[in-house]
């Protein structure tokens, strides 16, 4: 799971790298990160997006 995100967040950095046009510039940002804190921040982002999707569409199926 949490590597889907990692993966997920990197081909997100590879295309806004290609629209920007200077994927040096991404790709140097990305690796002078902390990557722990990164991924860990990353993580919990895409958890708590999760977590409301789900007790969202669960709300919806009670009522």
């Amino acid at each position: 799971m949490a590597l889907f995100f990692f993966l997920l967040f990197f081909l997100t950095c590879i295309v806004f790298s290609q629209l920007c046009g200077n994927p040096a510039v991404w790709f140097s940002i990305i690796l002078n990160m902390q990557r722990q804190s990164l991924f860990i921040w990353l993580f919990n982002t895409f958890k708590s997006l999760v977590d409301k999707v789900s007790f969202t569409s669960h709300q919806s199926n009670i009522i």
